[in-house]
């Protein structure tokens, strides 16, 4: 239960570029750390899954992208930790 809770607690971050920012970290920047924690654990996904279903189910086109670039993230965490 403690994974689902820090997974959802991960997601629910949104990045939004601070206004003033004298380290000069981007939007981008921040979306991509999140993207990188929430695929750090292969026992995020599936906590995950069902929050980014939502994004990609989302009017907003800027959701959809980044639920799939998270997806992509996932996919590369998980093909490199899977043992063969």
């Amino acid at each position: 239960m403690a994974r689902g809770l820090r997974a959802q607690v991960l997601f629910s971050l949104i990045p939004v570029q601070p206004a003033n920012d004298p380290y000069g970290v981007t939007k981008e920047q921040l979306c991509d750390g999140l993207r990188q924690c929430l695929a750090s654990n292969a026992q995020f996904a599936e906590y995950c899954l069902p929050l980014l279903q939502e994004k990609l189910e989302s009017d907003l086109v800027s959701a959809k992208i980044e639920a799939l670039k998270t997806l992509v993230r996932f996919h590369l965490a998980l093909a490199f930790s899977v043992p063969s």
